[in-house]
């Protein structure tokens, strides 16, 4: 999980990532949400491993 958060951060900069823009939701945003979004991200940094 701390794997695709730090791989995929940029997705964030894409078109289509935050609501109001052409193509929202992107298939990035899809994917960042199903993994728990800015809160899973936080989390997971939480973690040691």
């Amino acid at each position: 999980m701390q794997a695709y958060f730090a791989r995929h951060e940029v997705d964030k900069k894409a078109t289509g990532f935050s609501q109001g823009e052409d193509g929202f939701p992107s298939p990035g945003r899809v994917a960042w949400d199903a993994w728990g979004g800015d809160p899973g991200q936080r989390w997971v940094g939480t973690i040691d491993v």
